[in-house]
């Protein structure tokens, strides 16, 4: 299995505005898996540019 880390940056992006449009919204629980693949800075910018 590829590592975590090569994840498509686009696809993060796009994953990420899913997650602001569907309404319920943990960032907590977000953010703890950003943080076990690795990608916690990278969500944390996207989600302030959208919440």
């Amino acid at each position: 299995m590829d590592s975590i880390t090569s994840i498509d940056p686009e696809t993060v992006g796009k994953a990420i505005q899913a997650y602001v449009r569907a309404g319920r919204r943990d960032t907590d629980s977000l953010m703890q898996y950003a943080r076990r693949f690795r990608i916690h800075r990278k969500v944390r910018d996207l989600i302030g540019v959208w919440l």
